[in-house]
């Protein structure tokens, strides 16, 4: 063989293993992209029914429920690690904070069909699902 022969074998070879690697790369990236939106969509979901729960419609809770608590041994019995109740707390925070967060990207159906079946389930003075839905579909992460 000739060394230019060589030489582009070589140069073809570094392109392939170049052009994996970014492959990889990109779909390591985008994959963790889609799992921070879901990770900031579901506490903000988190935060928004604790508060429809602790409301119920009206405009302040009632004191004395143990909302957090239970959900948070609750949560932490089913999913482990990551549903303290100050964690809880935060995204209940989070979601006060943020109420009017517009997402602008769209969840799963998956998700959209589980939200329907919480707003199914909430007091009639409960936020809309159109309400929901709007935040849900406007979520943007940079």
């Amino acid at each position: 063989m000739k060394s230019r022969e060589i030489k582009k074998r070589k140069t073809d070879s570094e392109n392939y293993i170049a052009d994996l690697r970014s492959i990889v790369s990109t779909a390591r990236k985008m994959s963790f992209r889609a799992a921070n939106l879901m990770q900031v969509a579901c506490n903000w979901l988190l935060g928004w029914r604790i508060v429809e729960q602790e409301q119920q419609g009206k405009a302040r809770a009632d004191y004395g429920k143990r909302i957090i608590e239970e959900a948070s041994a609750s949560l932490t019995e089913n999913f482990g690690n990551g549903f303290s109740e100050t964690q809880l707390r935060n995204f209940r925070k989070f979601y006060c904070l943020f109420k009017f967060l517009q997402i602008q990207q769209a969840l799963p159906a998956e998700f959209k069909k589980e939200i329907v079946k919480i707003q199914q389930a909430l007091p009639a003075k409960s936020v809309k699902l159109g309400k929901m839905e709007s935040h849900v579909a406007e979520f943007r992460v940079y």
